[in-house]
Parts: structure tokens; sequence; C-alpha cells
């Protein structure tokens, strides 16, 4: 009974990490009852006119075909969903990715599928031949998915991880628990047969509950399996294993978008570049962090923005706590080493390259620095170069840039913090061989550099060097490149397709100089990049001292005017580091320490122009200026109002 216990413990923890499958059970569950709702109110309708006619049986097509969508969808994303709960079940992995979800659906779809058509076929001939009532029928299906669970768990098991047969005792008391379970499951499923007139909302209810159920119990039988490999667990078990942590941020929000949209964080491309072959290194990005996650005798490495350090400091704190290392650095770290060091054993301030090879060194040692500060490296890229390049290319994508630093030094940017004075440069064959390897992996590349026009002559050189291999990039760019007819000329021809532009201000702003000095050309420039043909991704600032609401409802008109790809306003934000940070400190006008305030979206220093009222509209107009005033905006509402129409 302890041994049940703990595995139903477990089942109930995988369960909740494995959320975005129960969504995704929903959501093919939720199109099924929609397309039979719609059948079902076609029947009622009796007299009807030639057009309704016509109208009903398009409806009726529509119906069937969602219906069969629904099943397809059902045949292509289980597999994924059950090899993700074996992964979990197995140790492999602590979470969701929807690589790994996307990889198991094309490598098990034959077999699960066959398997599930046969276990539909079954329940089908028993329930007509020798089943009349809906609750024996019921029973008849929790029977045979108990059979399907354990079939399924066992075989993936198996050829996942290349093991013989396991030989530990069956695991009769769990196989009771996942029958009854099975039940409930096949009642729930089935909740619109058997209570037709029940509202709506009941019946999406007990489809969700019956997600719920049913990746529970997939949970315990592959739990139940697993362990009877005695092998199994010594598999995932290392000497030497650096955990990759990325906290997550934004909020709930973020959470739920965060199992479906990752990318990989370009600071793990480049620990795992650096770190020895002999570790074994586990990616803990952005996952909704549990108590099973935090292990003792691990090197864990921490990144973290400001927005995220709360999060980031409770998960140091929790691994310290579990006997674990813990290292932290990026950009919030770097600038206030000695409140990190409050949660974590040491860190590094500044890029990484020049002292990671020092700070395993000293981990292994065990005589671990409290800090450890790393230089600009002029040659950054030759530092783990040969393990950056072996490494696959969805891990290095988010990786690709030419420049490191800006040719700027806006008050408000973190980057000459950061990355330090003047600009360093990538060997341009590294440059190439990584866009390569992207192209051949079906995929468009998009460079991370602050300013892919920083230096104008080495890119105007890349540009020349990328245009014979046929692709398709986009990136960041300042609007300088539109001012110089042979680089916007050369970037269309290398495949340019859209470009990040951060006008930050618009005409008229006293803070028009600098970076800014474009600000009366605006329209001018950004005409010429649309002739060209590069879409534009408009960036703009909210909040300089001279800014009111006078102001903001001239950069609204403005936005309209440029009608770009997509529009984003910003409230200015003293990042810690920054000149701007420096500044409204010396002057006592930083009114908020919340770092999680620190995201764009919140006024966090007095502002002489910009009160409550003025803050209200901006927060009114700030998501219905990128509905209306940007191209991809009006897509998104333009989906968005056909969801609801048809879910209504």
């Amino acid at each position: 009974m302890k041994k049940l216990l703990t595995l139903f413990r477990q089942a109930i923890a995988i369960t909740h990490t494995a959320f975005p499958f129960i969504l995704v059970y929903f959501a093919v569950g939720e199109t099924f009852l929609e397309a039979n709702a719609q059948l079902v109110w076609l029947r009622t309708l009796t007299v009807l006119s030639p057009v309704q006619v016509v109208g009903a049986n398009l409806i009726r097509v529509g119906s069937l075909l969602l219906m069969v969508a629904a099943v397809a969808a059902k045949i292509a994303l289980f597999p994924g969903i059950y090899a993700g709960i074996v992964r979990l079940a197995a140790g492999e992995e602590m979470g969701v990715r929807v690589r790994d979800f996307w990889q198991d659906c094309r490598g098990f779809w034959k077999v699960t599928g066959l398997a599930g058509f046969s276990y539909l076929a079954v329940c089908m001939i028993a329930g007509r031949l020798f089943f009349s009532g809906e609750y024996q029928r019921l029973a008849v299906y929790a029977v045979f998915e108990v059979a399907l669970f354990f079939f399924l768990a066992d075989w993936m098991i198996r050829k996942r991880y290349g093991l013989m047969p396991g030989r530990g005792r069956f695991p009769v008391m769990a196989l009771l628990v996942i029958a009854f379970v099975s039940l409930a499951n096949a009642f729930l499923g089935r909740f619109w047969v058997l209570f037709p007139g029940s509202a709506r909302v009941m019946s999406q209810a007990a489809i969700l509950a019956a997600g719920y159920i049913h990746v529970f119990g997939f949970s315990l039988a592959a739990l139940a399996m697993a362990d009877r490999y005695k092998d199994l667990p010594r598999s995932f078990d290392h000497k030497k294993e650096l955990y990759l942590v990325s906290p997550i941020w934004m909020g709930l929000l973020s959470r739920f978008i965060s199992n479906f949209a990752r990318f990989y964080p370009p600071a793990f491309a480049v620990l795992r570049a650096l770190t020895p072959p002999d570790y074994h290194v586990r990616d803990l990005d952005y996952l909704t962090w549990r108590s099973g996650y935090y292990r003792p005798g691990k090197l864990v490495a921490i990144t973290c923005f400001t927005i995220n350090s709360y999060q980031a400091y409770k998960v140091a704190k929790e691994f310290k706590k579990a006997g674990s290392c813990v290292v932290m650095g990026g950009p919030h770290v770097t600038c206030n080493a000695d409140e990190a060091l409050e949660f974590c054993d040491s860190v590094v301030l500044g890029e990484a390259e020049s002292v990671w090879a020092q700070v395993i060194s000293d981990y292994e040692a065990g005589s671990l620095k409290k800090i450890y500060e790393g230089k600009p490296l002029a040659d950054f890229w030759a530092v783990g170069r040969q393990a950056f390049g072996d490494l696959p290319f969805w891990m290095t994508s988010f990786m690709l840039e030419t420049t490191r630093g800006c040719k700027y030094a806006c008050e408000f940017c973190a980057i000459p913090g950061l990355a330090g004075s003047g600009l360093r440069h990538r060997p341009m064959e590294d440059v190439l061989a990584q866009v390569l390897k992207i192209k051949r992996s079906g995929h468009n590349p998009v460079f991370t550099d602050n300013n892919i026009f920083g230096d104008p002559v080495y890119a105007k050189e890349l540009f020349r060097r990328l245009a014979p291999l046929k692709i398709s990039w986009s990136g960041s760019c300042s609007i300088d490149i539109a001012d110089d007819a042979e680089a916007l000329g050369l970037a269309k021809q290398s495949g340019c397709d859209v470009l990040l532009v951060g006008y930050e201000i618009v005409s008229g702003s006293p803070e028009a100089a600098g970076k800014f000095s474009y600000a009366a050309r605006y329209l001018e420039l950004s005409r010429k990049l649309k002739r060209a043909g590069i879409k534009i991704k408009a960036h703009f600032i909210l909040g300089f001292d001279s800014d009111d609401l006078r102001y903001f409802f001239k950069m609204i008109r403005f936005i309209f005017r440029l009608n770009p790809e997509y529009a984003v306003i910003s409230f200015l934000t003293p990042l810690p580091g920054t000149r701007l940070w420096k500044r409204l400190l010396g002057q006592s006008r930083i009114t908020n320490l919340n770092w999680q305030a620190y995201d764009l979206g919140h006024l966090v220093f007095k502002h002489p122009r910009l009160g409550g009222f003025e803050l209200t509209v901006f927060n009114l107009l700030r998501h219905p200026i990128h509905f209306f005033g940007s191209t991809l905006g009006r897509w998104h509402l333009f989906w968005l109002l056909a969801v609801l129409l048809f879910f209504k």
C-alpha cells in the first residue's frame, strides 16, 4: 500500500506538470463536441426554405469535417502525450517541451494509432454484441483502456530506452486503481451522451475533467511499468550534472504561453559549448517549478533579467537548501552582485566566455569563489567554437549573432554596460556556417544582434555573402540603414524580410539627438524600407521627461501612418546598471524597487507630466494600438473574433 501511495503522489505530480497535455485533450474533445452539437441542432429543424437547406447542408458538411479533424488530431497528437508522460515517469525529463512533443508524435504515431483503432474496434464490437446498456458499455471501455494504457506504457519504455521486458512484479494494485480511474474517465467522456439535455458548460467541464483523469491514469500506468525496469533509474543518474535554469517571468500568462512556445535561451547555448563533455547538461527553461526539481549534488547555473530575478532567487534558494551548488549570472546579477549572493554560492559578472572554465575547475576542486568577473573578449567566439558548432540547430538558432556591442550609447539601454564600448565582430565564415545549418533545418535565420547595421562596412559584406544562400532572414536594426541606398539594396538581396526598428520617439520630441537624430525623417526612411519590400516591427518608448498625454496621442497617430507589421509601446524603464538608473536614483525619483514591475509595462519612477489619469489612458489604449495600428495585429484580431464566433 505504501508503494501504491508513492506512485499515486508521483502520478499527481506528473499530471500537473503535463497540464499542457490536458489542454490538448480538451481542445480535441471540445472540437468533437461542438461538431456534434451542430449536427444535433440540425436535426431539430423542420420546415426549411431552399436557401436554408443549402445553409444547413453546409453546416452539416462543416461539422462532419470537424469531427474528422478531431479524430485525426487525436491520432496525430496523442502519441506525443503518451510518450511525454513516459519521459516524465522514467525521469528523463523534468518538464514538458514542445520540441519533444512533436518529435514523439512523429516517432510513435503508427503503433499508437493502430493500438487506438484496435481499442475502439474491440470496444464497439463487444459493446454492440454482448452489452446493450450504456453503463455496461462504459465498463467495457474502462477495461480495455486499462489494457491499452499498460501496453503503450510498456512498449514505449522498451522502444525508447532499448530495454528488455521488465521482470519485476506486475502492479496489481495499481491496475485496480487505474481501472477505477478509467471508468470515471469513460463516464465523463460520454457525459454528453448520457445526459444530452445538460448545459453546454457541464459537458465542457466533463471533457476537461476527463482529460485530467486520462493523463493521471496513464501517468500511473507509466510509473508502475517503469518500476518493473530496475535498470531504468540508473540510466539518468549522472555523477557530473549541470542544470541550466532560466526562470519564468511575467506571471500566469507567461506560464501558460511558455508551455506551447519556448525558444532556447542564448545563455544556455553558450554555457553548453563551454562546459566539459563529461557533464550531463539538463535544461530547465521556463518551467512551473515543483519541489521534485530540487535535487542535491548538482551544479546549477541560473541566468536572469531584472523582471524574473525574484523567481530566480527563489529557485536558487531552494537548490541550495537541497544541497546543490548555485552559480548565478545575467544582466541583473551583473549589476546587483551583492543582492544575488544572498541566495547563491557564486556569481558571474558580465560575459561567461572568459571565466566559465575557471568556474567549473573551482567547483570540482571545492574552492568556488564568490565573484567571477567576465571580461569582454575581442575573440569571444573562439572560446568553445567547435562545441558550439556541434550543437543542434534548435539550441543555437536564437544565438545567431554577428557582432556584440552597439554603436549607440542610449541612456536607458543596458547593452553598453554589459558588452562594453565599441563593436566586436564574429568571423564571417562562422556566421555563414551557422546560417547554412539553420537553412538545412528548414527554418529562417533570426539574427540576435542588437543592431545588425552597427558596423555598416561589416554589414554590407555580410549581406553580399548571404545573397547567394537564397534565405529569408529577420533581425534588429537602426533606421539609418534606409538612409544608405547601397546597404538597403544589399539587405533586400540577401533575403531580409523583417526588421525590428527601435524608433522609441516620434518627430517633435526634445529627445531627438544621437540615435534619435533621424526622428524628423522617420516616415520618409520607413517608406524606403517598405518600398524595398522589408516589413517593419516598430518599438516605441513613453516616459521621457518631456512626454505628456498630447505626445502620446501624437505617437498613436504616427503608428497609424507608419502601419508597421507589429507595434509595441513600452514605458521608459530604468534598468539597474544603466545611466538612466543612476541618474534617477541620484535624483531620488525611483518609486518602485519591486523587480517584477520592471517589465516595461509599469512606470517605476516619478514623472513630471504623467500622472494617474495619463497612465490609465495609456494602459487602456496600448493593446488596441497593437490590434488596430499594425498589420499583424489586425490579423490577430480577425482570428480572435473568428474563434469567438465559432465557440459562441
